[in-house]
């Protein structure tokens, strides 16, 4: 069996529709042998984000086709090959199908009004807001279990209990929401962490954060490494610190996924407005136009964004290096 200071390259082999979304992972980096391949996880959360970001039922359906012509395609177009634009094309088409299901879920198409399935983000606002920030949150402890079973895939326990991205930053964040729920509904003062029911919460927070900051310098003391307890020390307030930035602005950064779903309503409204003034056809043109080139390349962005710094910093190592076979 192959040992991990060997680096054995890593072979993709997703099935079905998956294969064409490898694309994602590879431009993140391959996975080392002793990790799993996130493909699967990858395009299902980039598929999800982007929807949310785009939701409307003309644009989808616009992309979807363009998506189409590209997979279709079988010559080269820009300087890549025409493998590598069918997969693209797929993507696309993939994306613009989320895109309609989230625009009848809205109530848009074509910056139109429909009558929504579920939510109008241009009306809702608080609450598409928070649905992005909950997704975002689950989507972020869904990255620490993960980071957790790769540890222990890799015999790396201590690491799987102790470090921020570990069990103990798992239990940290999972509470750490708990207790900014309370301080937010309950009227945004400290004294909210020292009530009686919520006390117990706080305290098992501050021993997290003493694990973590400690975590080197135990580390250190088990393995015998030597360290002067200066420097492990500094590198317990290294961790403590990005511990506590990281949760807080990777969570805050998933509000971007309501803000995009409110821009596309406000941008509706605008065409509205032009249209009393250049008339309709020639408003709602120009305002489709800048949505769907604009808009939904943004939101693609964005979604790779997420996936890429937010969520997957959390587990993915990207060490590993593809498996070319030879030819003949």
């Amino acid at each position: 069996d192959p040992h991990e200071e060997d680096n054995p390259p890593t072979y993709l082999s997703n099935p079905g529709i998956l294969r064409r979304f490898e694309l994602l992972t590879r431009k993140r980096g391959a996975p080392n042998y002793f990790e799993f391949d996130p493909t699967p996880i990858f395009t299902a959360l980039f598929l999800v984000m982007y929807g949310i970001m785009f939701g409307d039922v003309g644009g989808g359906l616009i992309l979807m086709s363009i998506g189409l012509l590209l997979y279709k395609l079988k010559k080269p177009l820009l300087g890549l090959s025409y493998r590598a634009i069918n997969n693209l094309g797929f993507i696309l088409s993939s994306a613009g199908f989320m895109a309609i299901i989230f625009g009848f879920l809205y109530g848009e198409s074509f910056l139109l009004p429909m009558t929504p399935m579920w939510i109008k983000p241009i009306k809702n606002t608080i609450e598409i807001s928070i649905i992005a920030i909950v997704f975002g949150l689950i989507q972020l402890v869904i990255g620490l279990i993960l980071n957790i079973a790769v540890d222990i895939k890799n015999g790396e326990y201590f690491e799987a209990v102790l470090s921020w991205k570990g069990l103990a930053g798992l239990i940290y964040y999972i509470v750490g929401i708990y207790l900014a729920i309370n301080f937010i509904t309950g009227g945004m003062t400290l004294t909210v962490f020292i009530r009686e029911d919520l006390l117990p919460f706080t305290l098992l927070e501050i021993i997290l954060l003493t694990l973590v900051y400690l975590k080197p310098t135990i580390e250190n003391i088990m393995h015998s490494e030597g360290k002067p307890l200066p420097i492990t020390l500094v590198e317990g307030l290294q961790e403590f610190i990005e511990m506590f930035i990281t949760y807080l602005t990777n969570s805050v950064s998933y509000i971007r996924l309501g803000a995009f779903a409110i821009a596309h309503g406000a941008l509706g409204e605008a065409a509205l407005v032009f249209a009393g003034l250049v008339g309709f056809l020639p408003s709602y043109i120009l305002f489709n136009v800048i949505a769907i080139v604009i808009e939904g390349f943004a939101a693609g962005i964005q979604s790779i964004r997420l996936l890429y710094y937010e969520f997957s910093t959390k587990f993915y190592r990207n060490e590993g290096r593809l498996f070319k076979p030879l030819k003949l």
